[in-house]
């Protein structure tokens, strides 16, 4: 309550009141307010849960579930930052890439006279773009080719092949590889972001071609193998000091045996049947060549 004095005439005195005009040349009067009642009886917070964050644009999914303690009579409406709407305790949602990959959900609670909200940012991360393997598509057996995707940086890549062996790293956006036989093979590189987002399998369809064919005849170097015909010991004879690989192959061009030897170490084929085999011998510079023997008993 208010009290005080004035002079007005006019528009001062409510109706109805015990002196509603001037009655002399200033007036006491009291003034009586009201303060209108709180219209939210039972205030409460909004709040929701997420199950990651941060995730990659392909297969993300978003888990949303609503946390506000609030009467079971409460209403909500989400809004999940890409122009759809929901209105469950537990939201589920995909999506699509936009430029800055970032979404803005809102939660808004009403509870009869009482409302609330609460925001919060989700983002999306960039899947690995496609990329183009370059390299020999028609290399010979027993020579290292170097194969490449252009670098990310963070990135981890993983090679799969068939019909020939890694030479160092798998791990990097480049492999070398020593093809070890005839054959065509899907090439495949997965690359993986640091953000752990895996990208498409890319290809490259190579194919592995010895064009002297099963014939007996030098490819790159000078070697030989002795004794030919043989009762199973067979022994290389070169003129290098390094190792070398060799593959037995039978005569319709099967891989039975591969070896890394030295020159002068004998070659036990002891166990195998009589008849016409073939040796592909590589050294450490990826040079093959291709020699006959015969097997007796």
């Amino acid at each position: 309550m208010i009290c005080g004095a004035t002079s007005s005439t006019t528009n001062f005195a409510t109706a109805g009141v015990y002196q509603s005009t001037l009655g002399g040349i200033q007036d006491a009067f009291f003034f009586k307010y009201y303060l209108p009642k709180d219209t939210c009886a039972n205030p409460f917070k909004t709040g929701f849960t997420l199950n990651k964050l941060i995730q990659c644009e392909r297969d993300n999914q978003f888990v949303f579930t609503d946390t506000t303690k609030s009467s079971t009579n409460a209403t909500r409406i989400w809004d999940f930052g890409n122009g759809t709407f929901g209105s469950a305790l537990t939201e589920t949602v995909h999506y699509l890439p936009v430029v800055n990959n970032k979404f803005t959900v809102r939660l808004t609670v009403t509870d009869g006279n009482c409302i609330d909200s609460a925001k919060r940012d989700v983002f999306l991360i960039r899947s690995p773009d496609n990329k183009t393997i370059i390299g020999n598509i028609l290399p010979r057996p027993g020579i290292t080719e170097t194969y490449n995707v252009p670098s990310t940086n963070g990135s981890t890549y993983k090679w799969v092949f068939e019909s020939g062996v890694a030479v160092g790293t798998t791990f990097t956006n480049t492999i070398k590889i020593k093809w070890t036989m005839e054959d065509t093979v899907d090439l495949k590189v997965v690359e993986t972001n640091g953000g752990g987002c895996v990208g498409d399998t890319n290809y490259l369809q190579v194919v592995v071609h010895d064009p002297t064919g099963i014939d007996e005849g030098q490819i790159n170097f000078d070697v030989s193998i002795f004794p030919n015909p043989s009762e199973g010991l067979i022994y290389i004879n070169y003129a290098g000091k390094e190792n070398l690989f060799v593959e037995v192959l039978d005569a319709t061009g099967r891989l039975l045996l591969e070896k890394k030897v030295y020159a002068q170490e004998p070659i036990n084929l002891s166990g195998f049947s009589k008849g016409c085999y073939y040796f592909r011998i590589y050294n450490t510079n990826g040079y093959a060549t291709l020699k006959k023997i015969v097997l007796i008993d």
